[in-house]
């Protein structure tokens, strides 16, 4: 039975369909003939190859999904800037995200038309709240734009002004966030990603250099391997699945470990800017105990498959198969 509540008003579905279409009139009215259609939001990134361990001799109430058994999925990481253009100097204030994808993780996906999908995918950002809290303040930030729609809405904008303005030296370093809530089973939750060592605020990155984020990454990875754990934090009495800018206070409880291998010793190690370009990562791309939930995950259901497809038929197809 489940122990939460998500609350779905009658015009929800109206209001997500209107935030699709302004999603997608925006991306039209931006994009010039002849170029490659990039994502509506974080679209400067590159991917990174990992193994996503999970962890041996999980109690039974967390041996859910994709935790039912200790085993090790294939990972790939596109880790991606999410305020700026394709070309932003990684020192500019911006968001931070880690789009994680599983490989051959068995079973049915809830993503329409990818339910045979061998992937399975978790969305995390470096900030633990979403910026707006309601379908009807996201629908003002689209059709106003960011600036304009926070300045009516003071409340949250100490928290997104806290995690632009976040230095970051090195992108697995720093703790990512879900923001929105999931299934866990039958609870609520939201996952973490914790560096197993924390990034410092000295030295400074190099300002000039426009990537140097993942050149920080081959450097590292060049000394040694890089871990982070996978963790969920449980819903507590009080907090809500849907106000995405409600922080919630559990403790992270760790459920798998992500590992980035070091570099073969002697070989070069080259992250591609735009590696990744060609993927999509989906909230839905999951099995069904791990569903999104509340208004954030329903909006992000129709969104994303809508962005998806539209560069699809805008890059006639030039899509990689795994999306």
């Amino acid at each position: 039975m489940k122990t939460f509540t998500e609350t779905v008003p009658a015009d929800d579905a109206a209001k997500i369909q209107k935030v699709v279409d302004l999603i997608i009139a925006k991306q039209r009215q931006g994009h010039k003939k002849g170029q490659f259609a990039r994502r509506d939001v974080h679209i400067k990134g590159y991917l990174v190859e990992a193994l996503f361990q999970v962890l041996p001799d999980l109690p039974e109430h967390l041996r859910v999904g994709v935790f039912e058994k200790a085993c090790t999925y294939r990972a790939s990481i596109r880790c991606s800037a999410g305020l700026l253009g394709p070309n932003a100097y990684d020192i500019l204030p911006n968001t931070r995200a880690a789009a994680l994808k599983l490989h051959g993780v068995p079973g049915k996906k809830l993503r329409l038309g990818d339910e045979n999908s061998s992937d399975h995918d978790f969305l995390l950002v470096n900030g633990p709240v979403f910026q707006v809290a309601s379908l009807d303040q996201y629908i003002m930030v689209q059709e106003q734009g960011i600036g304009a729609a926070l300045a009516k809405m003071p409340q949250v904008i100490w928290p997104l002004l806290k995690q632009v303005s976040q230095i970051v030296r090195n992108p697995f370093k720093v703790r990512y966030f879900s923001q929105a809530a999931y299934l866990f089973g039958d609870r609520a939750c939201k996952y973490m990603l914790i560096p197993k060592v924390a990034d410092s605020f000295w030295p400074l990155p190099d300002a000039f250099d426009p990537d140097y984020l993942r050149h920080a990454v081959e450097a590292e990875l060049q000394r040694g391997p890089m871990e982070l754990m996978f963790c969920v934090q449980f819903q507590q009495d009080g907090e809500s699945v849907e106000d995405p800018t409600q922080e919630w206070k559990g403790v992270p409880v760790p459920l798998a470990r992500l590992v980035l291998p070091q570099a073969q010793p002697g070989s070069y190690l080259a992250i591609l800017k735009d590696s990744g370009e060609q993927l999509s990562f989906d909230p839905w791309r999951v099995l069904p105990e791990h569903e999104p939930l509340g208004w954030v995950g329903r909006a992000r259901r129709a969104a994303y498959k809508a962005d998806f497809e539209w560069r699809t038929r805008t890059n006639d197809g030039n899509v990689h198969p795994l999306r």
